[in-house]
């Protein structure tokens, strides 16, 4: 990465990081502000963006999952899934998806789906996750192999699935590890 580009990352992380201060106590006029100044950070998502700020106009029902998420998380959590989510999923990793396609021929996801266990300790009458073993856990070697280089294609947003995560205790040190992903 060149210096300029290296100076743009750095002053779109200190606008993010601006930004998820005011995110906690603003009002909904300021929320759709900003939905216009995330238009020039990040003018690739613009009509998405505008999706958003409709629904904050429309006063839709995932504006108020929005407005809970923004004001009873935990600053800290909120803060860290904001600046991973606009920092490294929404500006560098397509770049870095691009850049990937472009050297290998293929296209790398923007989303990868892990099943590090299908084991589950709730044992709900006719629930699959009930019939699972360790032995039929993935490694914590590979879901880690898995994240580590998924990032360096350009890959930040993972959803773990299977039976219960939490049921393996290894899983906190991966989300420790790769605390840059969503």
């Amino acid at each position: 990465m060149g210096y300029m580009e290296n100076f743009k990352t750095y002053t779109t992380k200190q606008t993010v990081n601006l930004i998820m201060k005011a995110l906690g106590n603003t009002s909904d006029e300021n929320l759709i502000r900003l939905t216009y100044a995330a238009e020039r950070i990040a003018p690739r998502f613009k009509p998405e963006i505008g999706k958003v700020r409709k629904m904050f106009e429309d006063k839709a029902p995932a504006y108020f999952l929005a407005q809970k998420v923004l004001k009873e998380i935990h600053p800290n959590v909120r803060d860290k899934m904001v600046l991973n989510f606009m920092i490294n999923y929404i500006l560098l990793g397509p770049k870095n998806r691009e850049n990937f396609q472009k050297k290998e021929g293929i296209p790398c996801p923007a989303v990868i789906v892990i099943s590090p266990t299908m084991r589950c300790n709730l044992r709900c009458i006719g629930c699959y996750a009930g019939d699972y073993s360790k032995k039929d856990d993935l490694p914590y070697e590979y879901v880690d192999k898995v994240i580590t280089e998924a990032k360096e294609m350009g890959t930040y947003f993972y959803v773990i699935t299977g039976g219960e995560a939490f049921v393996r205790d290894d899983m906190l040190d991966i989300y420790k590890k790769h605390n840059d992903a969503a």
